[in-house]
């Protein structure tokens, strides 16, 4: 079954929420023996790498220093989305996620986590771990409420065969043709104040 995170937040809460900038395709030409593990029979298991996040006592902070210092295009502003916090910035093809979670009370960032973007829905990418034998979580599904209405903004599939410490999961956005003109307008800003 799939566990429901249910927060209220407002419309445009859930938008930024669902924004995320282009990123790195992990199938391509020479991709060699990658190709083999992610795909089958030809078709796609993973698409890209979705994002990246560093966890830390202060991420609103450090969000805060590549934003106005470094000037990287907002993803998603950062706020609490009740069981933790987050804001995301483009790097032009991925993101960074900067996390805050109950009990990050040190102030050194970490490399925390990957997600990466499932060929299809969670559903497709859970059986498709199934048959591949590659331990993982029940799907969790964070909803919210928008105007008086539930929707499920994404599903993550935690892998569990991973070394400790490290959180790689699968991440399935329900609204993608959202996440992708986030990601194109962030990247497209990116470049224009980057050149």
């Amino acid at each position: 079954g799939v566990t429901m995170i249910r927060r209220s937040i407002p419309a445009r809460g859930l938008r930024a929420a669902l924004i995320l900038a282009h990123a790195l395709p992990i199938l391509g030409p020479g991709a060699g023996a990658q190709t083999r593990h992610i795909t089958s029979g030809g078709q796609p298991f993973l698409t890209r790498v979705e994002h990246f996040y560093v966890a830390s006592g202060d991420s609103e902070r450090l969000f805060g220093v590549f934003r106005d210092t470094l000037r990287l295009p907002v993803v998603w502003p950062f706020q609490s989305y009740g069981s933790f916090a987050s804001g995301g910035l483009s790097l032009g093809n991925a993101v960074i996620e900067f996390v805050r979670r109950p009990g990050d009370a040190a102030p050194a960032a970490r490399f925390a986590g990957i997600a990466l973007e499932p060929a299809g829905g969670a559903d497709a990418a859970v059986a498709e771990m199934a048959r591949r034998r590659i331990a993982h979580k029940a799907p969790k599904a964070y909803t919210f409420t928008v105007d008086g209405a539930e929707r499920v903004g994404w599903v993550n599939v935690e892998l569990t065969d991973v070394p400790a410490g490290a959180h790689v999961f699968v991440c399935d956005y329900k609204d993608r043709d959202l996440v992708a003109r986030g990601r194109a307008a962030a990247a497209a800003e990116l470049a224009r104040a980057q050149g």
